[in-house]
């Protein structure tokens, strides 16, 4: 197959899938080296490489299905086939926006040797191969924000996902430190409670306290995995923490045992209900006589801590642990003290 040209072509697309577009790229930390510029050509030759395939499945299928819903019909199946294409084309795929009249956003490419493949085929495929390629980032845009990650990482997340079914010893470096290799037991590639990133839980072992302890890794983060030359097995009591995590916010390390109570008012038991994000799974209520109530967790101290704060100071109080009682109290101490000074 003859390489495809390698000089840059443009791509319109409507303004909103333009933003989500850059907005991922800066969220995945798809960066240029030594820069806060976001590589925009890397961040589209990974979407290219984790989705092409996928989306020309799901492409084919709904076209399959047309033309066998037409065949009854239509009995010469070119006819069909040709039909069903056009149907596709002019009533199930969305608009693309033309370059004149709404003045859409241009995505400018350049083919990687990566990609180099998959551009050819579209061309051979699809004479308008930009409109295409159009369809194709707003097939993306249109998933929750998880699963996207999943696509642009899409070779890391197959290989994780792997390697936690045989929970075997993996090796890796992450973006925030290059230069540290992390060796941990795999346990469960999960989606956040809001199912806004993808987080790797595992094991691994702290130098410092010298503890197995189990920990989190965002997968945009994780860079070079592979299996690890050395062995480990998986601590029962790290597990059990690991399934704690996974149930009330993998981001959020758990390391030991630590029931947390809080007494919420009739109007934080409402805020509870209403703020959705980043909010613990309770494990029990105590109605009290007065209309309060308390409420147990076993989650984080983090995040409880961080999804208190946001109540009014009148609606929730930390019962226990005496420790996070303390600093909720003072986080609030703290937040008044610019006010103070106003009066003083």
């Amino acid at each position: 197959m003859a390489k495809v040209n390698d000089e840059k072509f443009y791509i319109g697309v409507p303004a909103d899938i333009y933003t989500t577009l850059n907005r991922d790229a800066e969220q995945f930390g798809i960066y240029r080296d030594n820069s806060s510029e976001v590589n925009m050509n890397r961040f589209l030759s990974l979407l290219l490489l984790g989705y092409y395939r996928k989306y020309k499945q799901e492409r084919n299928e709904k076209t399959i299905r047309i033309r066998e819903t037409l065949s009854p019909w239509i009995r010469v199946q070119k006819k069909a086939e040709e039909l069903a294409e056009q149907m596709m084309e002019e009533i199930v795929l969305p608009e693309v926006p033309k370059r004149k009249g709404k003045n859409p956003e241009r995505l400018s490419y350049k083919p990687t040797r990566e990609t180099d493949q998959i551009i050819t085929e579209i061309k051979e495929n699809y004479p308008a191969y930009t409109q295409y390629l159009c369809r194709m980032f707003m097939s993306y845009c249109e998933k929750p924000i998880h699963e996207r990650e999943r696509i642009v990482f899409h070779d890391t997340a197959v290989f994780l996902k792997e390697a936690c079914k045989g929970k075997r010893e993996i090796v890796f470096t992450t973006t925030n430190n290059p230069g540290r290799l992390h060796y941990v037991i795999p346990y469960d590639l999960v989606a956040g409670a809001e199912e806004m990133n993808n987080y790797l839980l595992c094991q691994e072992y702290n130098q410092y306290n010298q503890r197995l302890e189990p920990v989190s890794y965002r997968l945009c983060r994780i860079r070079k995995p592979d299996y690890s030359e050395t062995s480990g097995i998986l601590d029962k009591e790290v597990a059990r923490y690991l399934d704690l995590m996974k149930k009330n916010g993998p981001q959020y390390a758990i390391t030991e045992d630590t029931e947390i109570c809080v007494k919420l008012t009739p109007e934080g038991q409402k805020s509870y209900r209403h703020i959705y994000f980043a909010r613990p799974a309770f494990d029990r209520i105590e109605k009290l006589e007065n209309g309060d109530a308390l409420y147990y967790f076993s989650a984080s101290r983090d995040l409880v801590f961080r999804f208190i704060i946001r109540f009014r100071a009148s609606e929730a109080e930390i019962i226990s642990p005496p420790d996070l009682r303390d600093r909720v109290h003072q986080h609030f101490r703290d937040s008044v003290l610019p006010y103070e000074r106003d009066q003083e």
